[in-house]
């Protein structure tokens, strides 16, 4: 099923997938509600990026690794340790 949402006169726009083993599933009121309210939580978390490669360089992830290397760096991490540090927090911010 494909769940569209547009809230604010086209200003946020969502479509959703949300896929079920059978049809008789997919007709179902539940369903269509579920898929409803996944389409609601996308709109309200306002994700930027749908997926790690949908990042630009103007997006600003090519100085982001230095904010958490500088926060690393703040707690006393070891020197060695803060790109491995730095690459694991751009991986969770990612995410």
């Amino acid at each position: 099923m494909v769940e569209l949402y547009s809230h604010g006169n086209g200003r946020v726009g969502v479509m959703v997938e949300v896929n079920c083993e059978t049809d008789f599933v997919a007709r179902s009121e539940q369903f269509i509600k579920f898929a409803h309210e996944v389409a609601l939580q996308v709109a309200a978390a306002a994700p930027k990026y749908i997926k790690g490669r949908g990042y630009s360089c103007r997006s600003g992830l090519n100085t982001r690794p230095r904010l958490p290397k500088g926060r690393a760096r703040e707690e006393g991490k070891p020197e060695a340790m803060l790109e491995k540090i730095a690459q694991g927090r751009l991986e969770k911010f990612k995410e």
